[in-house]
C-alpha cells in the first residue's frame, strides 16, 4: 500500500465488507500536503464507493439481492447509482474490467478507482483503493490508476493463495455468513 500510494500520490485504503457496509481497515496517506478526510474503522457505503463495488463485485445475484433489500441504495450525490438494475449492470462491468470507480458518487469532489483482492479459493475477501480529489482526476488518469489498483491487487491477491486455476468465477463466494454477514 505504501508503495502504490507513493507511485500513484494517491491516497490508498484497504477494506474489508461488515455488516453491509465496506469498513476501512488500513489506509496510507497520499505523499502530497493534501489528505482524504477517511479514517481507519470508518465506513463506506458498499454501492456507492469504489471499494464497496469491488466488494460487491463479489457476491452472487442472491447475496445482492440480500444486500439491497436490506441496505437499499440510499442516494449520497446526484451520481450515486440507486437503481437495482443499473447497480447490477455496473458490478458486471466491474468484474470485467477487473475495478471500480467511484465518480463522485459517495461523495463531491472526491474520486476513486477500487479492485478486490482475492483468496486462495477465489473469493472476494477484501478491496483495495485510490482516492483523489476530482480536479485532479481526468478519464486518462482514472484509466492510468486502474492500472496501478489492478496490478496491486493481483499480487496481493497472489500472497493470498489466489492463482486463476483456482477461481470457480467471479461472484461463488457468500458473504452471508460470519463476520462478513450483510446484516
Amino acid at each position: 500500500m505504501h508503495d502504490l500510494a507513493q507511485r500513484s500520490g494517491e491516497t490508498c485504503h484497504l477494506a474489508v465488507l461488515f455488516k453491509g457496509h465496506a469498513v476501512y481497515v488500513d489506509k496510507v496517506n497520499s505523499p502530497r500536503s493534501i489528505s482524504m478526510a477517511s479514517r481507519i474503522g470508518s465506513t463506506a457505503a458498499l454501492h456507492a464507493s469504489s471499494v464497496g463495488k469491488a466488494l460487491l463485485s463479489g457476491l452472487t445475484s442472491e447475496d445482492l439481492d440480500v444486500f439491497i433489500a436490506q441496505h437499499g441504495l440510499p442516494r449520497l450525490t446526484e451520481k450515486t447509482i440507486s437503481c437495482r438494475e443499473e447497480l447490477k449492470g455496473h458490478l458486471q462491468e466491474v468484474r470485467a474490467q477487473g475495478y471500480a470507480v467511484d465518480d463522485e458518487e459517495e461523495e463531491e469532489g472526491v474520486k476513486c478507482v477500487g479492485a478486490p483482492l482475492f483468496d486462495h479459493n477465489g473469493k472476494v475477501v477484501a478491496a483495495l483503493s485510490l482516492a483523489a480529489l476530482s480536479v485532479d482526476v481526468s478519464q486518462d488518469r482514472i484509466l492510468e490508476l486502474a492500472e496501478m489498483i489492478r496490478e496491486a491487487a493481483a499480487k496481493i491477491s497472489y500472497q493470498l493463495g489466489y492463482a486463476p486455476r483456482n477461481l470457480p468465477g467471479i461472484g461463488s463466494g457468500s458473504f452471508v455468513d460470519g463476520d462478513t454477514s450483510l446484516a
